[in-house]
């Protein structure tokens, strides 16, 4: 049988408060839930772990763009004249 998470499990695996959940559910940037219930939405703890590995990766190319970006740029160089 498959594990199912509520809001605060979601959260706890992604090392969020439970408001920031709420707020990417918003958003439209959450997974879908597996059922909705009347107090909670739930989820399939394998969709939050999946989530949370590709914000990883998202935030690993973020990470690689801007060192390579910074890279290209070079402080302006100061001739001996001044």
């Amino acid at each position: 049988m498959k594990e199912i998470v509520g809001h605060y499990e979601a959260a706890e695996i992604l090392g969020w408060q439970k408001q920031q959940v709420t707020v990417y559910m918003q958003r439209g940037k959450f997974p879908e839930p597996f059922q909705k219930l009347k107090s909670t939405p739930i989820w399939l703890k394998e969709d939050i772990q999946k989530f949370k590995e590709s914000r990883l990766k998202m935030k690993k190319l973020e990470v690689t763009k801007t060192s390579r970006v910074n890279k290209k740029i070079s402080p302006p160089q100061l001739s001996d004249g001044l």
